[in-house]
């Protein structure tokens, strides 16, 4: 996967978990994602 198409998903996955209305460890619990990856990813983003 391309950095950029990797940037895309990750950016879909915050917002998937921002209209969820689930805290970032239950979405990331209920979407087999572990917190540390999906940290990683928010910091690298922002």
């Amino acid at each position: 996967m391309l950095q950029n198409k990797k940037e895309q998903h990750w950016q879909r996955i915050f917002q998937l978990q921002a209209e969820s209305g689930l805290n970032k460890s239950e979405f990331c619990k209920r979407n087999n994602i572990t917190v540390s990856t999906f940290n990683f990813w928010a910091k690298k983003l922002s």
